[in-house]
Formats: C-alpha cells, structure tokens, sequence
C-alpha cells in the first residue's frame, strides 16, 4: 500500500481552502454549485473529529495503514506495544458496499486498487465525475445514488452483485 503525498494533488491547499473541495467532480453545475458551497462549507466534515484528521496525516506520514499513534507510552498500554498495529483488511468478513468517485482527491487510485480486493465487496459504486463529497452534496445524488444505497440497506432488488449503476 502507499499513500499519495498530499502535496502531489496541493491536498493541504485544498483542505486550506475548502471550497475547492466541494466544487471540483461534485457532478453540478458550476452555478448550480455556487449558490450552496457556503453551507456545505459551515457544516462539512460535520461528521469527523480532530483526531481523524490527525489519524488521516499520521497515515500519509507514516505511509501505513495503522491503528492511532497515540506515541510509545499510550501505546503500550492501549495495544501493547510501542507502535500501533497494522489494520488488516483481509480479515475483515462483513460485506461491504464501495461508493467512489473518480474526481476524488482525498482517496487515491492506488489506496483503493490495494484496499478492494481484501475486502468482500458486495457493490462497487462508481460515478467518474464525483468527488468524496459528491455522493452527499451532488445535485444529482438522490437520483444516481440514494436508491442504490437503499435497496443495499433493505436487501432490495439487484441484478449483479457488483454494481456500476451508469
């Protein structure tokens, strides 16, 4: 696995700036877009914490895919050893639902190429032109997306086990 140095894509620019992050492959119009960018702004990544985005830059930094880096001595107590475990994906038996956006700067190509096939990967849901907030914010979503994720949930009808919807 490696994750992609943030300053390849200026990722720290973007988060700086956020607008960006919501403009580019949300898959709306630019004008449409426009009018609602200062919302989305105020309230995402309404759903995160600091330690996630620490948790997310102790990855990029370390180039692993690991538990939080509490430091040495809070890790010996929390996991027993001095650095953090290593997450592995491949162990991981529940099924699980894949939604990804081909304009997506925050999870690169590669991460994903390395992550999916460890997974069991139940639908893969892939729109080329969102972003990682696309599959929330686009004006489109309800249309493209929210029916997909409700049949995932309810067991509704599907006719492949892998999904590409478009």
């Amino acid at each position: 696995m490696s994750i992609e140095d943030p300053g390849k894509d200026d990722l720290v620019g973007k988060m700086r700036h956020k607008r960006n992050l919501y403009k580019e492959g949300s898959g709306e119009k630019e004008e449409e877009e426009e009018t609602r960018i200062d919302i989305y702004s105020a309230i995402i990544p309404s759903s995160t914490s600091a330690k996630n985005f620490m948790h997310w830059a102790q990855s990029v930094k370390s180039n692993e895919f690991r538990k939080f880096d509490y430091g040495e001595e809070e890790n010996m107590r929390k996991y027993n050893q001095k650095t953090p475990p290593t997450y592995q994906p491949s162990k991981m038996q529940v099924p699980v639902a894949v939604f990804r956006g081909g304009q997506d700067s925050l999870a690169n190509p590669t991460d994903v190429s390395w992550l999916l096939p460890q997974l069991r990967v139940t639908h893969d849901i892939f729109v080329s032109w969102y972003n990682h907030f696309g599959f929330i914010i686009a004006v489109d979503a309800d249309k493209r997306i929210y029916s997909h994720i409700l049949n995932i949930i309810t067991g509704g009808p599907w006719d492949t086990q892998i999904v590409h919807p478009w």
